[in-house]
């Protein structure tokens, strides 16, 4: 059977989606959702996509696709037009309960967190190209999802995030004291940490290396580990690094083989 509203929660049975229109571009979808499989949801630059999460191919439609629990409840991922670009391992669903979770999209930029609007980031990644995106679906793999409590409101700001503030401490290698100020190596650090794209990522890491700054290149090689696919993509010369380099990007556990993620994707 298709979609179904019980009291206040939407059903969504397999490979289907409940579609909501965006009155803007960018915004920040809250919602919780209960499921014994993967929480799916799909933002499309279609105005009307209608109800199928997978059928006819759409030839002016792109979307991006944020799975919760993919691979038996072990991975985090973020697909561009079907295509892998984030796989995070070690992301969970919370339980058989309901549980809250908000998906950012700001000018090609997706955040996805668990919890209140803006707190609990799981991952964040940016889109060197964005869609325009006109509608999110709430939407499944082969299992129904329950979703209540959704939500539509403008983009979380990002210095409300906690992993970019993690990441700026992080990348001077010392968080300050009360009364001190920032010397102007860790300002700058923490400006090249909140700048990290794909685009740019590979001369940040040399610039770090270059300054013999550690605390940096561990967010870089953090960041690269994260978006792995899309760097490998875009960046041949990432084959160029230095073994150490290469082999603590392979070794991280964000990465988790890219590869059998690749091949196992399901759609």
């Amino acid at each position: 059977s298709g979609l179904a509203v019980r009291g206040d929660t939407l059903v969504v049975p397999p490979f289907e989606a409940g579609w909501l229109k965006l009155g803007r571009r960018s915004c920040c979808l809250h919602f919780e959702a209960k499921s014994t499989n993967d929480i799916t949801l799909i933002l499309d630059t279609s105005s009307s996509p209608g109800g199928k999460r997978f059928g006819v191919q759409r030839p002016n439609s792109s979307t991006y696709t944020v799975i919760i629990g993919s691979h038996g409840n072990s991975r985090l991922i973020i697909e561009r037009n079907a295509k892998i670009v984030v796989a995070t391992s070690h992301v969970h669903k919370q339980g058989e309960d309901f549980s809250q979770y908000w998906v950012d999209y700001n000018a090609g930029k997706i955040t996805v967190g668990s919890g209140r609007r803006g707190s609990g980031c799981l991952v964040s990644w940016q889109d060197e190209t964005p869609h325009d995106i006109e509608s999110i679906g709430l939407s499944s793999w082969d299992k129904h999802v329950l979703y209540r409590n959704v939500s539509l409101s403008n983009p979380v700001d990002d210095d409300s995030f906690s992993s970019k503030a993690r990441r700026r401490s992080s990348a001077s290698g010392a968080e300050l004291m009360p009364g001190e100020v920032a010397s102007l190596q860790a300002l700058s650090c923490e400006k090249l940490a909140d700048s990290l794209r794909v685009s740019n990522c590979l001369r940040t890491l040399a610039v770090a290396e270059d300054f013999n700054k550690k605390a940096l290149v561990n967010v870089v090689l953090e960041f690269v580990s994260m978006n792995f696919v899309g760097v490998v993509q875009r960046h041949e010369e990432i084959f160029s690094l230095s073994e150490r380099d290469l082999a603590d990007i392979l070794d991280r556990d964000v990465l988790n083989s890219i590869s059998e993620v690749s091949l196992t994707c399901k759609t």
